[in-house]
């Protein structure tokens, strides 16, 4: 278990309608074509406008690895909705695998597998600041190839507040890194510290 947080250690509408006003007096027939073409647009406009809620959905997450004597890989993606222009919620799921090959006899090789969902809510605050809370359920296998060792199975919760910050890389992409605190940390914690730095991508479609 020691060795297993050890590597854990290195180790979220406003639409605007165009209204075609009724008009009561009788209009020129030069006019009609004018007309018509407004309310042809007013429907292309109604169209997109249907089609804006499409534009608040933001996808992202973190992909990681590392190969060698520590195999490392990780997947986390997330979908989150623009709640308003600065209200984020979304859910996400993170898949972790870990295995290390000491080749001496006198430590166990192990493999370890993490699994779960996640939900969190952000909110902007100013300069690209922003706050973070996010609830993270986990199943964790892990597994030494010598069987005196055994299969060591649980599944833990974490509730993570923290802050983050935003960085533009495209009209509608940012970076973020994040500094959280998980506040149920106990010693059935997948993570060796309460605390966890945590970075990825947000891309809006």
């Amino acid at each position: 278990m020691i060795s297993f947080k050890r590597f854990l250690c290195s180790l979220f509408l406003i639409c605007s309608l165009q209204i075609v006003q009724a008009q009561t007096q009788p209009i020129d027939p030069s006019d009609a074509e004018t007309t018509n073409e407004e309310s042809s647009n007013d429907d292309g406009d109604s169209g997109d406008d249907k089609k804006n809620w499409v534009d608040n959905i933001v996808v992202g997450g973190n992909l990681g690895a590392q190969f060698g004597q520590a195999t490392y890989i990780e997947a986390s993606p997330i979908v989150g909705y623009r709640i308003t222009e600065m209200l984020t919620a979304g859910v996400g799921f993170t898949y972790q695998y870990f295995s290390e090959n000491y080749n001496l006899a006198t430590f166990a090789d192990y493999k370890a597998q993490v699994l779960g969902p996640r939900v969190f809510v952000q909110h902007d605050l100013i300069y690209g600041l922003f706050a973070h809370a996010e609830f993270e359920h986990s199943w964790v296998k892990f597994t030494y190839e010598d069987p005196t060792y055994g299969e060591y199975t649980n599944d833990v919760s974490a509730l993570f507040l923290g802050m983050g910050y935003n960085y533009e890389v495209g009209s509608n992409s940012r970076f973020q890194i994040m500094l959280l605190y998980d506040v149920l940390h106990n010693i059935e914690s997948i993570y060796y510290s309460p605390w966890v730095v945590r970075m990825g991508f947000n891309i809006g479609l």
